[in-house]
């Protein structure tokens, strides 16, 4: 039987073999999406016959799993099973993307699933996005080029753990700006301090722009397989143009001949973001879903 502990910053260099190689370029099957919110979602994890389970509290549903990462997936889910029939559940699993539900439907007798347009990944060209040619890029590349004659010589360089003081104290009040009684929004703000203060332990790319001596804003990123993940991206939104910079030159950056896809990630619904993300002409929106097994 599966045993579960509490997932904690310790263990990040256990599970971070395990994720990596799940490749599905969806941004939940990334170490840091998986860190950032493990107390968010009360996630839990077990290692067994080099399989890695991860189970959690998603919205809801109080037993969730993430499919099992390593090994044969019809063993782990073997295991799952077995873990929920002793828990005397059904199981359920969270951000399963189109090939993973295939495999659950294949799995069980009857599932059931749902998803939504604001959970769904943005994935771009990685190319295209750097390039930013033609009519369908002009509204980007306009946003860029203001902002490169309002700050010709912005900087946009990597962030080491000397530029950590400073760019906490913009972080700091950036978020004054925000609603702080949003849970997520809470918690988000405490995992991104957290990597900031163990930055060369998360060993993520990461890069702060400046103009003069002033912190304009920051990201951070992860690359798994042919992806290059952006996690996060802040930044003093009174600066017409800061945003398209930050994101053109940290693809610029990061982007190798073996990175070919670039994940923006979800809008969440919200409109301002999905107008920015969808202006960038994804070339897949990668489908997420809930999926609770109904017979096993």
């Amino acid at each position: 039987m599966l045993e579960f502990k509490p997932l904690t910053l310790d263990d990040l260099d256990r599970i971070r073999p395990y994720i990596q190689a799940a490749r599905t370029r969806s941004c939940d099957d990334t170490v840091t999406d998986m860190m950032m919110w493990r107390d968010y979602f009360n996630k839990s994890y077990c290692i067994d016959h080099d399989q890695l389970f991860i189970k959690m509290r998603y919205f809801k549903q109080e037993q969730t799993f993430m499919l099992p990462y390593g090994g044969s997936l019809t063993a782990g889910l073997d295991q799952i099973t077995a873990w929920c029939q002793g828990a005397g559940c059904l199981p359920s699993f969270a951000a399963v993307t189109d090939d993973g539900l295939s495999q659950l439907q294949a799995y069980y007798r009857k599932v059931s699933s749902q998803t939504s347009l604001g959970l769904a990944d943005y994935i771009y060209d990685a190319q295209e996005f750097i390039q930013l040619q033609g009519k369908k890029y002009s509204t980007p590349r306009n946003h860029i080029n203001r902002f490169i004659r309002d700050y010709p010589d912005f900087t946009f360089e990597p962030l080491t753990p000397a530029d950590v003081p400073e760019v906490k104290a913009f972080f700091a009040e950036f978020n004054q700006d925000y609603n702080k009684d949003l849970p997520m929004v809470e918690e988000e703000a405490r995992k991104i301090e957290e990597i900031l203060d163990h930055l060369e332990h998360y060993r993520l790319p990461a890069a702060v722009l400046r103009y003069g001596n002033a912190v304009l804003g920051f990201t951070i990123g992860e690359i798994v397989g042919d992806t290059l993940f952006v996690h996060v991206e802040k930044a003093n939104t009174n600066l017409p143009g800061v945003y398209p910079v930050m994101s053109h030159e940290f693809a610029l950056q990061q982007v190798t001949d073996a990175v070919s896809f670039i994940n923006r990630e979800e809008d969440m619904d919200d409109p301002g973001l999905r107008r920015s993300k969808e202006g960038y002409n994804p070339v897949l929106m990668l489908a997420k879903h809930a999926v609770t097994v109904e017979q096993l």
